[in-house]
């Protein structure tokens, strides 16, 4: 983590220093390395909500997404 944390920090540099706002941050690299787990499955069965998508559906369109935007 002490790796991910220094490219982070050094991301946010170049975005300070070219007026950019960066996607890859010191927090960023905080909270995913959280060891926390998410189930919807109650929610779901309490109030009968059914995903439209799959996870690996819903991440190939957000990617595309922000590819067209020019976000990645």
């Amino acid at each position: 983590m002490p790796v991910l944390l220094a490219l982070a920090a050094a991301t946010e540099a170049w975005g300070w220093a070219t007026g950019r706002a960066g996607y890859f941050s010191r927090g960023k690299v905080r909270e995913a390395a959280g060891h926390w787990v998410c189930d919807t499955r109650k929610a779901g069965r309490s109030l009968r909500v059914v995903p439209r998508v799959g996870l690996a559906e819903g991440v190939a369109v957000t990617v595309k997404w922000y590819r067209e935007a020019g976000w990645l």
